[in-house]
């Protein structure tokens, strides 16, 4: 019960602004979203090969494109685990980027972002 609460909000918050814009439809929903898993694997292969080098980046970035239950739960989930995806990848990238610069700013927004994923769990 204690999830219910909240489950959804940030969701709301994003959709929000493009809802407004563009009204409601079954494209302004999923769009947003399949943006969201491509912005994942983008971020992936950045840190794959912040990492770990270009071509265990190209490898890993391209078994994630081709995974079937990643590709399924982007496409058919209609938000929360495609979200939980993009700032998961997006916290340990600004966490790499962090041990890599020694700046504050990258650690904070980093555990942010994990965070905010935690948080949106469903």
């Amino acid at each position: 019960m204690m999830l219910m609460t909240y489950l959804g909000t940030l969701k709301s918050w994003i959709y929000r602004p493009i809802f407004h814009l563009l009204g409601t439809g079954i494209w302004v929903i999923r769009i947003p979203m399949l943006l969201a898993g491509t912005a994942s694997v983008w971020l992936f292969y950045v840190f794959l090969r912040r990492i770990a080098g270009q071509r265990a980046a190209l490898i890993g970035c391209g078994l994630l494109a081709v995974d079937s239950l990643y590709l399924l739960t982007i496409c058919f989930d209609w938000g929360p685990v495609a979200l939980q995806h993009l700032l998961l990848v997006s916290g340990v990238l600004l966490l790499a980027k962090f041990y890599q610069t020694r700046q504050d700013l990258w650690l904070g927004l980093g555990w942010a972002l994990l965070g905010l994923a935690m948080w949106i769990k469903p």
